[in-house]
């Protein structure tokens, strides 16, 4: 009976590491998108209010969580930072009524708590 309550533990943990990962390719793709600064990255950060230089800060912060999601030791604080990166995301297109954008964060956020979750039992 003992290995069957170690089970579900491990296969939660080994789906954070494989979910971990995932977010980590996907936050490193975004973080390289912002600090390159694409013309359309800058022209959304600017109807939205931001200052310029500001996908340099989004940038880093993806870019951080990508590192620290790579490692089990600090794959909770990663899924943390990112899901602080994709709750502002939400709450930008939200404040400025652009939901056409809203899915994409919501999802990766909603990963991110799971990571988070899954990091924790």
């Amino acid at each position: 009976m003992y290995i069957y309550a170690i089970l579900p533990s491990s296969a939660l943990s080994l789906g954070a590491t494989w979910l971990g990962w995932a977010l980590a390719a996907f936050f490193v793709l975004g973080g390289v998108v912002n600090w390159i600064g694409t013309p359309s990255a800058r022209a959304d950060y600017a109807r939205w209010g931001y200052p310029r230089w500001f996908h340099y800060v989004t940038a880093l912060c993806e870019l951080t969580a990508a590192a620290l999601l790579v490692s089990p030791f600090t794959q909770i604080w990663g899924a943390a930072l990112a899901a602080l990166v994709m709750a502002a995301a939400c709450t930008t297109v939200i404040k400025h009524k652009e939901l056409g954008h809203l899915p994409a964060p919501a999802i990766v956020l909603v990963l991110c708590l799971i990571c988070m979750l899954g990091n924790l039992i």
